[in-house]
C-alpha cells in the first residue's frame, strides 16, 4: 500500500515537473511539492477517497497475494481485476491532476483571477471519469496481454 501511494506522489511530481518543462516555465522539484499539495487540498474529496481505494484495494490485493500459496494460485485470478481498478482509479486522479497543472501553467504559473479551488472545481466539473477509466483500463490490458 505504501508504495502504491508512494509511487503515485512520484508520478505527479514527474508529471508536473514534465509539463512544466513543455510550458517553458521553470520548476524544481520542491516547486512541483509544493504545487502538488495545493492542488491536493483544492480537490479535497477526490485525493481523499483515492486515499481511502488506494488503501483499501491495496489491502485486498495484498490479502489475495497472501493467500494465492493457500488457494492454490486461485486467489490471483480476482488479484489481477483489483489491481487493473487501483490503477484506473490512480489513472484518473494522475488525469485530473495534469489537467489542473496544464491550466495553471498555460496561465503563466498563476491561477488567474480564479482560485486554486475554482480552477479545480471548473475541470472536475467537465471530467468524464468513465470514459477516462474505461481507456485507461483498456490501456492496461492490452499491455498485460502484450507482458
Amino acid at each position: 500500500m505504501a508504495v502504491d501511494l508512494l509511487s503515485g506522489i512520484v508520478i505527479d511530481i514527474a508529471l508536473i515537473l514534465t509539463l512544466s518543462r513543455l510550458y517553458g516555465i521553470p520548476m524544481t522539484q520542491a516547486g512541483a511539492i509544493g504545487l502538488l499539495q495545493k492542488i491536493a487540498l483544492s480537490m479535497g474529496g477526490i485525493t481523499a477517497s483515492e486515499l481511502i481505494a488506494t488503501l483499501g484495494l491495496g489491502s485486498l490485493k495484498s490479502f489475495l497475494g497472501a493467500a494465492a500459496p493457500a488457494t492454490g494460485g486461485i486467489s490471483l485470478a480476482p488479484y489481477f481485476s483489483v489491481a487493473l481498478t487501483q490503477a484506473g482509479v490512480a489513472g484518473v486522479s494522475t488525469y485530473a491532476i495534469g489537467q489542473v497543472v496544464k491550466t495553471y501553467l498555460a496561465n503563466g504559473a498563476s491561477w488567474g483571477e480564479d482560485s486554486p479551488k475554482a480552477v479545480v472545481d471548473k475541470i472536475l466539473a467537465t471530467l468524464d471519469e468513465t470514459s477516462i477509466l474505461s481507456r485507461i483500463k483498456g490501456e492496461l490490458r492490452e499491455k498485460l496481454a502484450k507482458s
